[in-house]
């Protein structure tokens, strides 16, 4: 059993899919940089109340899913992890 100090969902922000009366249509989506760039305060937000944050895209097209991952990947790397190592002192 895995125990969490915190546990927090985003809201979704894009609501004209699931006004498709297709089902299927509603997981048919692919993020732009700019949707997962506005999602990062509330990641990072989520982040600091929690052990371990994970972002899951809820879409099944083809390889949406991929994208969006690696794309939200890139976006954490550069402002999170990259500045982390960048500020913690080189020891021999």
């Amino acid at each position: 059993m895995t125990t969490h100090k915190s546990i927090g969902t985003l809201p979704h922000r894009r609501k004209r899919a699931f006004e498709i009366p297709i089902p299927r249509g509603a997981f048919d989506y692919e993020y732009s940089d700019d949707e997962l760039r506005a999602l990062l305060p509330a990641v990072h937000q989520l982040a600091d109340q929690a052990e371990e944050t994970r972002v899951m895209f809820n879409v099944n097209r083809a390889d949406q899913g991929v994208k969006g991952a690696r794309l939200m990947e890139k976006l954490l790397r550069e402002t999170v992890i990259e500045p982390a190592l960048r500020a913690q002192p080189i020891t021999r």
